[in-house]
C-alpha cells in the first residue's frame, strides 16, 4: 500500500528541485521535474485513504513551497516574453538600416 506522506514528501522534493532548476534557469530539467510531478500528483490521486491530507500538507509546507515556484515561474516567464519582444524589436531595426544594396555600386556609380 502506498503511504500518501511518503508521497507528499517526495512532491516536495521534486518542487524544491523544480526552484532549483527555475534559479538556474535550467528549462530542460524544469520540463522534466514537471512531468515528474505530474506523475505523483496522479498517484495522490489514486490513493484512497486521504483522511489527514491538509494536516501533511500544512506539515509539510507544501502550498508555500507550491505558491513561492508558481511565483518564480511567472517571473521567469514574463522575463523571458520581454526578452523575445526585445530581440523581435531589435530584428526589425536591423531590418530597417540593413544595406539592401552592396557597398561595391557605390564605386561603380562615381566611375561612370
Amino acid at each position: 500500500m502506498i503511504n500518501i506522506f511518503d508521497l507528499f514528501i517526495e512532491y516536495k522534493c521534486i518542487t524544491e528541485d523544480i526552484i532549483k532548476a527555475l534559479e538556474k534557469e535550467e528549462f530542460d530539467l524544469l520540463n522534466e521535474l514537471l512531468e515528474k510531478r505530474d506523475i505523483l500528483i496522479k498517484k495522490i490521486d489514486e490513493v484512497e485513504n486521504k483522511k489527514d491530507l491538509k494536516k501533511i500538507v500544512e506539515e509539510l509546507n507544501i502550498l508555500e513551497l507550491d505558491n513561492f515556484a508558481k511565483k518564480l515561474l511567472d517571473e521567469k516567464y514574463k522575463q523571458i516574453k520581454i526578452d523575445l519582444k526585445k530581440i523581435k524589436e531589435q530584428k526589425m531595426v536591423n531590418e530597417k538600416y540593413a544595406i539592401k544594396e552592396p557597398m561595391d555600386s557605390i564605386f561603380v556609380y562615381k566611375k561612370l
